[in-house]
């Protein structure tokens, strides 16, 4: 759910629980990825009461990357790519929202 707080223009995010009505409240902009520190999701769509949807526009999505992952760095070290770092150097700024689907 996504709660404004107060007056302020500022809004954030929260987790209900309805059992114990208890509210936690996520930090910034979603839920953090506990994998590998990726991209924080939350959920936009639900689809079939099991498949999470979220997306983040390109331009956002390449700062993100860009700063976890600097291309550069990775081609002198000759490493195999992840599958963000091959996402960036598809992308533009101006390429179309990126889905990002959780099963």
């Amino acid at each position: 759910m996504k709660l404004d707080l107060g007056l302020s223009d500022s809004s954030t995010y929260c987790l209900f629980n309805k059992q114990t009505l208890e509210i936690t409240y996520i930090l910034k902009d979603g839920l953090k990825n506990n994998l590998d520190g990726g991209i924080a999701f939350w959920p936009k769509f639900i689809y079939n009461d099991s498949i999470l949807i979220d997306y983040k526009d390109a331009f956002s999505l390449l700062n993100i990357i860009r700063k976890k992952y600097p291309i550069d760095i990775k081609e002198k070290n000759s490493k195999p790519l992840n599958q963000f770092e091959m996402m960036a150097r598809n992308l533009t700024e101006t390429s179309n929202p990126v889905l990002i689907i959780f099963k």
